[in-house]
Order: structure tokens, then sequence, then C-alpha cells
């Protein structure tokens, strides 16, 4: 009895510990080789999430871990990570399956260092001019287009040096602005923005490449020059107002930013000593304690002459505004309706008929994307009653934008979508865009924002408006332009048409994308 008690426990134990596995690796540097310690190893699954640091050695082991599937994660300061500005490192993660009956092979992670820049700014007599803003420009995709962002920024400090770190390799744009001083400005002197290597037209500056833990010394020589001098007046101010200002050529680069402005609050007068030649946005901003406030906006050119005539009016507002009607449901100011702005795309959010209204974002045309609950799709959009569906919202500086009209239905479709088997087999997640070309044929347009799904079995799309459209799937390992023409053109071929009938359910299967290196990334 007690050797078949023994034999029996015995069984047990090997059974309970067949349960869990140690899971062990390293962490190297992807360029050297090197060992990384006090990396911070991350395993997460359903069943569990552990973290440790990696030893002296790169070395990492985490012990009880149940079965089933993992994913392996490494990050340290000074590299980059698994995932972002639109890059993906995947020597930085790996998958791992936990099993009962085989031990799991140790697992080799590399992270890849970060780039640098470095340099010095000096003025126009060779002396360290402190204090500058230096901004690096990249070119990324975001929402299916192309733009440039300012992606990291420092500033000079008092030897005139500046220190730019935990870069992504690339290609940048380094552009700086520097303060004049009291001295320059009473004279009517300003410095022009610089961008490498000494250009003031960001257009025609130089683009400088990086790779992975490479540092770049770069040499800024800045030197004043006559600026033109920018007044005027603001009609019944209270008693705090902030007044700025923001440079917005050239079209399509981030906004540089402008010299400050000085406020005479006796005399309700401003004035800007020095502001160099292009296109501005003059705002004034006033908050009262009751948490309202006044607002005034101005679209300013400034040539070679001054400006002294220029009279900016507080007002309540702009605002853009309209009303969501779901069906026959009468619009009810009980249910507002939520709006946002981001870069240049109007989003309103419509969960309940009824009015909205938001305080306008700077002058510009915007996208308009709305969103509805569940169940309700769009049926109209229109702007003084013109289809605006497919068109773009513009707001000025000095006018309210007509009223918004916006009218939902419950005639949606569904598409069911599936995937190759060869897709389904690898786990492979995938971006799935559905486009629908303008009337005009010049643009396309995007169904909501694009969904990420691992494409394992089917995936269905519901409340889609009739109409016909292409679906796309694109990997999620490269960014690209999915709402380019020219990029849909070229890829037009692993596009598969789906045509959306009110109540109807259309089943399609799709094919990954296969990218063209160097056509569509970044």
């Amino acid at each position: 009895m007690i050797v078949r008690f023994g034999m029996l426990l015995a069984f047990c134990c090997g059974f309970a510990f067949a349960q869990t596995q140690t899971v062990t690796g390293t962490v190297t540097n992807a360029l050297t080789s090197a060992p990384i310690g006090r990396a911070k190893v991350t395993l997460q699954g359903q069943n569990a999430s552990q973290t440790v640091l990696t030893d002296a050695g790169g070395s990492f082991s985490f012990g009880g871990v149940p079965l089933g599937f993992f994913n392996l994660t490494a990050e340290r300061t000074g590299f980059l990570p698994a995932q972002g500005q639109g890059q993906v490192q995947p020597m930085s993660f790996a998958p791992v399956n936990v099993e009962a009956e085989k031990k799991p092979d140790a697992i080799s992670l590399r992270l890849t260092p970060t780039a640098t820049f470095t340099g010095t700014v000096t003025d126009e007599n060779g002396f360290p001019l402190a204090g500058s803003n230096i901004q690096l420009i990249r070119r990324v995709i975001s929402d299916g287009r192309a733009k440039l962002i300012v992606a990291n920024q420092g500033s000079g400090n008092d030897l005139g040096e500046f220190r730019i770190s935990g870069l992504f390799p690339g290609s940048y744009l380094v552009c700086l602005n520097a303060t004049a001083s009291t001295y320059q400005r009473r004279h009517h002197l300003a410095y022009p923005t610089n961008c490498f290597s000494n250009a003031t037209d960001p257009l025609s500056a130089q683009w400088i490449n990086i790779g992975p833990g490479e540092e770049r010394n770069l040499a800024f020589h800045l030197a004043p020059v006559p600026g033109i001098r920018v007044s005027g007046s603001i009609e019944n101010p209270p008693d705090s107002v902030a007044i700025s200002t923001k440079r917005t050529d050239p079209p399509g680069f981030p906004q540089f930013s402008a010299p400050s402005v000085d406020w005479d609050s006796k005399t309700s007068k401003f004035e800007i000593p020095a502001v160099l030649p292009g296109d501005y946005l003059i705002t004034a901003n006033s908050y009262v304690p009751n948490g309202l406030g006044a607002h005034a906006m101005r679209a300013l050119h400034v040539g070679t002459e001054d400006i002294g005539d220029i009279r900016l009016v507080l007002r309540d507002g702009p605002y853009i505004s309209g009303t969501v009607r779901m069906g026959d449901t009468p619009a009810s100011s009980q249910n507002p309706v939520g709006v946002g702005f981001s870069d240049n795309l109007l989003s309103i959010y419509a969960n309940a008929s009824g009015p909205f209204k938001q305080q306008a974002m700077e002058p510009g045309d915007y996208s308009l994307a709305v969103f509805p609950a569940g169940g309700w799709v769009v049926q109209s959009i229109t702007q003084g009653g013109v289809d605006v569906r497919d068109r773009k919202i513009s707001i000025g500086a000095d006018t309210e934008p007509a009223p918004i009209e916006i009218v939902l239905t419950q005639s949606g479709g569904t598409i069911e979508v599936s995937f190759p088997s060869v897709l389904a087999k690898t786990n492979s997640p995938v971006k799935l865009t559905l486009l629908r070309q303008s009337p005009s044929g010049s643009d396309w347009l995007v169904n909501g924002q694009p969904m990420v799904t691992n494409t394992g079995g089917t995936l269905s799309l519901a409340n889609i408006p009739p109409g016909d459209y292409v679906l796309f799937a694109w990997p999620t390992s490269t960014e690209v332009e999915y709402l380019n023409s020219e990029v849909i053109q070229k890829y037009r071929s692993f596009g598969q048409a789906v045509s959306v009938r009110e109540g109807e359910t259309t089943r399609v299967t799709v094919k990954p994308v296969q990218i063209v290196t160097g056509a569509a990334e970044l």
C-alpha cells in the first residue's frame, strides 16, 4: 500500500510539474552583439504576465510559466521600442509556445540603439547663442496620408549646445528658432528660422539621414535680419488677454514659432517689433471666471512694409455647429453630440439625435468623419443645402461656417470577411481599410477608422452604408498611404471590390497586400 501511494504521489507531482515551464533567453545589441544588462523583459499572455530585468550578461529567466502562447518583449533606455513612429522592430519581441512535454528553446532578443543629434548654435559674431529651440521634422504616415511632423525637439543650453537623443533612424529636417534680444527687437531685428544647412526656406533645406546608434553633430550660425513692424488693437478687451502668433507657411510644414507680442493693457494696443515676411495667424484669447471665453483670429500676410491697422474684435466663437437626426427622431437639445478636432480632421460622434456646437479650431479645410452609434449609418450630410459628404469643411479666421445637417439611418448592410488559409495559419495581423471613391473620382474616402485583426477565421463589418467599395488588407508591419490615390492604384490588384446593399450580407475573401520595398514605406 505504501509503495502504491508513493507511485501515485510521484505520478501526481510529475503531472503537476508538467503544467509549467521555464522560459530563458538573452538580450543583446543588434549592432554589436554585446549583452544588454538591466533591460526590461516582459512575458505577456492570456494566462500570465511577468516582468524581469536582465543580468550583467544580458540573460533573463521566467519560472513557473503556465502552458499557452506568450509574447516576449524587451526594452531599454537608449534603444528603440518594439513599435513606434510607424516602424516595427521585430528583433525586440518574439512569440513563445509553452508546451507540457517540451522545454522552450532559449530566446534571443536584440535591441537596436537609437540615434542622436548634437550641435552648436552661434550668433553673427561667433559667440554661443543660448536658448534656441531645435525641431526635428520627419515625414510620417498618419490616417492613411503622408505628413510632416515635429518628431522631437529640444533647447540649446547657455553655451549654445544641444543634444537630442532617443531618435528612430531615418531622414530628418533639423530646424531651429532663436529669440532676438531686447536690443535687437528695439531695432526691429529678428532671427529667421534656420534649417540645416543654413536654409531660411524649409523647402530648400537638406534632409539628413541618420542610422541606428549614429550620432551626428551639426553647427548653426545665425544672424539677425531686419523685420517688419506689426501692430494693432483689441476692441473692448477684458483685464486678461493672451495674444500669440504662429507662422503658417510653407504649406504642409509644422508651424514654426513666431515672435512674441508686446501688449499694452492701458491703451489696448499690441505690437510685434520685428516680423519676417510670410503668412501668419494672430490669435487673441480672453477667459473670465465663469469659464467662458472670447476669441479673435486673423490671418495675416507680412510683406515688405509695416502693418499698423490690425483690429481684433473678441467674440464668442467662431463655432462649428449643426444637428444630427437619427431617422425620424427630432433633434433634441437634451442629447448633445460630441465633436472633436485632430490635425485636419473634424470628427462628429453621433450617439443620439441633437444639436452640436464646438468652438472652431484654426482656419483651414477639414475632412469630415461621422461616427454613428451602433446600428446606424450616415444617410446624408448637408451644409447650406449642399451635399458635403465627400467635401471638406472650410473654417475661416473671421467667418463662421454654415451649420452642418446630418441624417442617420438604419439601412446599412454587412460585409463578412474571410482570409486565405495561408494567412490565417500565420496569424499575421493586417489593417483593413474599406474605401470608396468620391463622385469626382479624384479622392478616396475611408469608412470609419481602419481595423486591425489577427485574421483568424472571419470578421463581420456591420452597419456599412450602401454603396460600392474596395477592401484592402494591409500588413501592419509597414505603414502605407492607404488614402493616397497613387498608392491605391499601384496596389489595386490586391483590392477586393464589394457592393453593399441595404439589409444584405456580402461575403468576400481578401488577400494581403504584398508591399514592394520602398514603394509605399517611410
